[in-house]
């Protein structure tokens, strides 16, 4: 009925992988849904083990992290890349890390590794936000910048032509949208409940709250310097 009704009715594009039977729609609402069911077995399999190791394991879509003590690692490693190959799917090792953490709390990982999970870094006493999605959010901020200037000199010529007065670059819209002053943007509803306007830095600043980890704070807290500093370049 599926491939009667939506994909024979052209509702979604073809899989690259749907020769080899793999994949399913990115983006799809009901994806992560799929996904539960389609790896049911592996996440059965795996729980039972790991947890008869005394172990964790937790999986979120395509991201996985598995904690289980050093003489276990060798036996879970090998039942996940069997549980794995079963599904017709397979591990990336280029996305794979691997960390040992001594015993007791608060203390970090032999050899300065660490472990990554739904987007963070964990090396045993810190917790932070992974460098690439600083990386693209400094990105996703310049290239926002340089498009607000590419339209206050369009706007600028068409004032010229018309012989009205230049304006300046219009500014708010990049500050809500690249730093926390968008906290005081949507800071309540008409019918006074609690409204919270999101961007990537109130993201870090709940994770940080959420984590108990300031140093995740720390990690953002020039942001607003640096967009500053690109809206001054701007201008020039």
């Amino acid at each position: 009925m599926f491939r009667e009704r939506i994909r024979e009715g052209g509702l979604i594009w073809g899989n690259p992988e749907r020769a080899n039977h793999r994949g399913i729609p990115q983006g799809a609402p009901i994806s992560a849904l799929l996904s539960n069911i389609y790896m049911l077995d592996f996440d059965t399999a795996m729980q039972g083990a790991v947890s008869a190791h005394g172990g964790l394991y937790r999986r979120y879509c395509d991201d996985i992290v598995v904690v289980v003590p050093p003489h276990a690692e060798a036996i879970i490693d090998q039942l996940a890349t069997t549980q794995i190959e079963a599904l017709g799917l397979n591990i990336n090792p280029d996305k794979t890390t691997k960390a040992e953490f001594p015993s007791g709390i608060g203390m970090p990982a032999s050899g300065g590794k660490k472990t990554q999970f739904l987007g963070f870094d964990f090396d045993g006493v810190r917790r932070l936000i992974r460098a690439s999605s600083l990386t693209r959010y400094y990105g996703k901020m310049r290239r926002g910048v340089n498009l607000a200037r590419q339209t206050w000199r369009k706007q600028n010529r068409q004032e010229a032509l018309d012989g009205s007065p230049l304006s300046g670059m219009k500014t708010k819209q990049l500050y809500l949208r690249y730093s926390y002053l968008i906290r005081r943007r949507f800071r309540s509803k008409p019918d006074g409940h609690e409204r919270q306007g999101e961007n990537f830095i109130t993201y870090a600043h709940r994770a940080a709250a959420t984590m108990n980890a300031p140093e995740i704070k720390r990690q953002v807290r020039n942001h607003l310097a640096k967009l500053k500093e690109a809206i001054r370049r701007a201008k020039e």
